[in-house]
């Protein structure tokens, strides 16, 4: 999806390019003007892509994960 502004002067304002997941309609990328700052005080044109939500483990992950020591010996 592209935004932009609708009135006369939309021509000087930069555009926005918004990609969403179509099955959980989550925002997948961000690409345009931020709200971000440059040492200058410009506000930065950005790309932001946002990586996948974490998937939770299976119970048998986790007992595995739990049973594994997290050394084999201590040393001094």
């Amino acid at each position: 999806m592209t935004m932009r502004l609708d009135r006369w002067y939309g021509f000087v304002a930069p555009s926005m390019e918004l990609t969403y997941a179509n099955i959980d309609q989550r925002l997948l990328e961000f690409a345009g003007i931020a709200t971000i700052r440059d040492s200058a005080g410009r506000h930065q044109d950005v790309r932001i892509v946002f990586p996948e939500p974490a998937k939770p483990a299976d119970a048998g992950a986790l007992q595995r994960a739990f049973a594994t020591p997290l050394v084999q010996r201590c040393t001094s």
